[in-house]
């Protein structure tokens, strides 16, 4: 199994929910995920890629609001070329991306587990 997750960094417009999502980081990295952090800007676009043939593209996140309140979508693609095409350009992408260790993750400050722990509790809101 191959599982890999890119996400924003620091520069992002939506920093209640990145810290929410830190809360995920242990469980995932210790299923065997490798968790990146693009660098050179904020990013918007998701795009996921299954067995090099299935994927999907598009601005929408995985909740309520994106769908019924900014009208977000995205788009399913079942198509071997186009599938290459989006590995090659997340493959790209992770050259300027930093990998998050477990080891140090596990070694965060106090203050950003706090931080995680209190922008958790208005997940439903973001």
């Amino acid at each position: 199994m191959d599982v890999r997750i890119l996400l924003p960094n620091k520069l992002t417009d939506a920093k209640p929910i990145r810290l929410t999502s830190h809360r995920y980081y242990e469980e995932l990295m210790t299923a065997g995920v490798r968790i990146y952090e693009y660098q050179p800007t904020m990013m918007h676009a998701k795009g996921m890629v299954v067995d090099g043939k299935w994927s999907v593209v598009g601005s929408a996140n995985m909740d309520i609001r994106s769908h019924e309140l900014n009208q977000e979508n995205v788009i399913g693609v079942l198509d071997a070329g186009f599938g290459e095409q989006m590995e090659a350009a997340f493959r790209d992408d992770l050259t300027r991306s930093r990998e998050i260790q477990p080891a140090e993750w596990r070694r965060r400050g106090t203050s950003a587990r706090l931080l995680e722990r209190a922008a958790a509790l208005f997940a439903e809101q973001y």
